[in-house]
């Protein structure tokens, strides 16, 4: 189900905002959010830095994870996704009775290669099994048609009832549909529990590698790594 203002004449325009459950929906940022960056800032860094929810870094690292200058920045750089094939998304909540928007709960960031197709850097150094025939130095660069998956996060008190896999669902369509990236990238850690791991394999990410932290002065443990997994996206299905 959609949200539409107005009849929709493409796909991109009915896809403008999705719906993930009553009264919550996706949607790619506005200029109009730059007022609400302090706000988003907070939901990223709730969900990753509290001790309840499967969003929780705590146990990995120290500090937060953004600021709202960082989020200033994300929102000028992402409004335009057509040039940059990169979205920033935000899951909002509105009012059941005016249907405004009340609170922004959530966010999901599609990071791609930038414009032209250029192939972006991945934050620190990988190592791929997927690429074999690639040197060192070209395993680095994010191909041009992958696209990764950051700042996916939903506060811990709206977490446990489903929105998180829908968010996830809804953040590939985008990717695939809009953005048009046949592949997804997205990394963990290594030592994330075993049933949050179990989850990403169940929605089709499969693990190619590992990646260094690109801040290895705010790990706990300087040792821990991340897990490369990667998703076909032409695989995904087309409703939530």
């Amino acid at each position: 189900m959609i949200i539409t203002k107005r009849v929709p004449t493409s796909q991109q325009q009915r896809m403008k905002h999705m719906v993930l459950k009553d009264h919550i929906y996706l949607r790619p940022v506005m200029l109009d959010d730059l007022q609400r960056a302090e706000e988003i800032a907070s939901v990223i860094n709730t969900s990753y830095t509290s001790d309840d929810g499967w969003t929780s870094i705590t146990s990995f690292v120290h500090g937060s994870r953004v600021t709202s200058k960082d989020m200033v920045e994300l929102i000028h750089d992402t409004v335009n996704y057509d040039k940059t094939k990169t979205m920033f998304l935000c899951v909002v909540q509105c009012d059941p009775t005016t249907q405004q928007e009340s609170a922004v709960i959530g966010t999901f960031l599609i990071q791609g290669g930038g414009e032209a197709g250029k192939g972006s850097i991945f934050p620190a150094i990988v190592q791929r099994s997927d690429t074999p025939t690639l040197t060192k130095q070209e395993q680095q660069i994010v191909k041009e048609n992958e696209c990764c998956l950051r700042l996916f996060c939903i506060l811990p008190k709206y977490q446990s009832h489903g929105l998180g896999g829908r968010l996830q669902r809804a953040g590939f369509l985008y990717a695939r549909d809009i953005l048009g990236y046949p592949y997804a990238i997205v990394w963990v850690f290594e030592h994330r529990t075993p049933a949050l791991l179990a989850s990403y394999r169940k929605i089709g990410w499969q693990m190619i590698g590992t990646m260094a932290h690109p801040k290895p002065q705010c790990l706990k443990d300087k040792s821990t790594r991340y897990l490369l997994l990667k998703n076909d996206l032409k695989l995904v299905k087309s409703v939530l």
